[in-house]
């Protein structure tokens, strides 16, 4: 048997173990009630009975649960955990809104530069496809207009070859800068190249052709490029206004372009807005290239051949091969239509081989007579032209020093070290190389210099004006006595008069060529012409 004392002293050491803030020990009748009863206000009683029912006393404690001590004790460690799982929470939420705003604002970025051109800093073609639809939309409700303008650098390449790339970068730069500063309630941005477009709202079409023309006198003017080079490189204009030429971007765009190729083509230095007549000749040259190209395909491309008389006019002492084209659809189509679509496509490599072909297997007959064929730059440029000649001369047999190849000054401006390259190689085959159209290039001199041409060929203007003109007689005489110095042959092409032959005999033409003579004509006939001439020789 153990025996304890329920003095104060036991009852604390034991509320201690159980977790009962200050067990105490009252004695028998202090409270007048069994069970738990009040004692202070902060505390609770129970009655101690002996086993024949007689209170022996009471024992108190402070008014908690067994738990709450060891609640209390753990609160730093509850609290130090919830702080820390907050500031967890806080970090996460900092951190992934940080990364959130980190991704929006590269999304932004990447979609400023999607719309932005690298180089000048200007807008690109995707912004301005965007900007134009949002303009179109708010318009549409009001009497306002939007012109759409398609710039064109004119002389942008001449910069790149003269000065290099760096000064053609400066020059864009310029030209972006130039065009903000002049326009600002404009838009403007570079589509690629050389090419610019601006977005011009206006109240009325007429404002935007004073834009489109103050346009082409800006560029006109001499740009500063660098410290030591002002260039002065001028622009090519076309623009479409909507809502008078369509409510679309894509069909504004469109028109707005064939504007911009009449201007390139006829108007240089100006601008020139779209017409109704551009859309047919849009569609013309649409059906004419894809008729060109299953003619091409078909091998379907005449040839025609015009006599080159020697100054006498009466003996033929070579031919110009030319081609022709009739289609079943399209009827007869001029060389002057369906050339420049051929060098445009590419459709010029193939389409002049075939009239080679076809002028070294019709002239094999023609005894001492040279045929003369036309060499476009893109043939130039795209294919090895010596080896297309050396191929086919050797596959005919056909003699070299009959041949002559034709090149305009387009060649030589293209790319000259190349077209220098070429000519030297068709002439160590003995072919010879003449210079069409001598006279209209702002070059032909030099070239003459440059290059070693056999001959060359007058332009037909100078002959055409030469029996009215004191100038272009002048101008021939001085041709083909400079000729005769480099030991040049003399071709001069569109004779159409008496007067006009007689004057170029007396001023030297080795050849001559023109509708007083002949037309072009076909083989056969040209056969029955080299005869009649022949025989009336005899």
């Amino acid at each position: 048997m153990a025996v304890f004392h329920l003095d104060n002293a036991y009852l604390s050491t034991f509320g201690d173990s159980f977790q009962f803030s200050g067990l105490r020990w009252i004695g028998a009748g202090s409270t007048s009630t069994g069970g738990l009863s009040p004692v202070g206000s902060d505390e609770v009683s129970t009655r101690i009975t002996a086993r024949d029912g007689s209170v022996v006393g009471d024992v108190a404690w402070k008014r908690e649960l067994p738990g709450q001590e060891l609640l209390r004790r753990m609160t730093w460690g509850f609290g130090l955990a919830a702080a820390l799982l907050l500031s967890i929470a806080l970090f996460g939420v900092r951190y992934f809104r940080a990364q959130s705003q980190r991704i929006i604002d590269n999304e932004r970025r990447e979609a400023r530069l999607a719309r932005t051109d690298f180089l000048t800093g200007l807008p690109n073609r995707l912004a301005l496809s965007e900007v134009l639809t949002s303009q179109l939309a708010s318009i549409a409700l009001s009497d306002r207009c939007v012109g759409v303008l398609n710039i064109d650098l004119d002389r942008f390449k001449q910069i790149n070859d003269s000065h290099g790339h760096q000064a053609g970068d400066k020059a864009l730069v310029a030209v972006g800068a130039r065009l903000m500063a002049e326009f600002p309630e404009c838009f403007v941005a570079r589509t690629g190249g050389d090419e610019f477009a601006m977005l011009v709202p206006a109240a009325t079409a007429d404002r935007v052709g004073v834009v489109a023309d103050r346009v082409a006198f800006l560029l006109n003017a001499p740009l500063q490029i660098n410290e030591s080079l002002n260039a002065s490189l001028g622009c090519s204009t076309g623009y479409a206004i909507a809502p008078l030429h369509g409510d679309s971007e894509a069909e504004l765009m469109r028109r707005a372009d064939l504007a911009l190729y009449r201007a390139k083509k006829e108007a240089r230095g100006r601008a020139h807005r779209f017409d109704s007549d551009l859309e047919a000749a849009a569609l013309r040259r649409r059906a004419v290239e894809v008729a060109l190209r299953r003619a091409v395909s078909a091998n379907a491309i005449a040839v025609a051949y015009q006599p080159l008389m020697a100054s006498d006019g009466e003996t033929v002492v070579g031919v110009e091969a030319l081609a022709r084209w009739h289609d079943a659809e399209l009827g007869d189509i001029a060389p002057g239509e369906f050339i420049p679509i051929a060098e445009e496509t590419g459709l010029i490599v193939e389409l002049g081989e075939q009239v080679l072909r076809k002028s070294l297997i019709d002239a094999l007959p023609w005894a001492n007579i040279s045929v003369s064929v036309n060499v476009s730059a893109q043939q130039i440029q795209r294919v090895n032209i010596v080896e297309t000649v050396e191929r086919l001369l050797r596959e005919y047999r056909f003699p070299a020093s009959r041949l002559e190849i034709e090149l305009t000054e387009s060649v030589l401006v293209a790319d000259d070290a190349r077209a220098d390259t070429q000519i030297r190689g068709l002439q160590k085959l003995g072919v010879k190389v003449a210079l069409d159209d001598f006279g209209t290039g702002y070059a032909s001199l030099l070239y003459l210099r440059q290059f070693g041409f056999d001959k060359l060929k007058i332009d037909r203007q100078f002959v055409m004006d030469s029996d009215t003109s004191v100038e272009a007689r002048a101008m021939v005489i001085s041709i083909t006595s400079m000729s005769r110095t480099l030991g040049l042959d003399v071709t001069a092409e569109g004779v159409e008069n008496a007067a006009q032959h007689e004057f170029l005999r007396i001023a030297g033409c080795d050849r001559l060529q023109g509708y007083l003579f002949s037309r072009p004509i076909t083989p056969t006939q040209l056969s029955a012409f080299i005869n009649d001439r022949r025989a009336a020789a005899a």
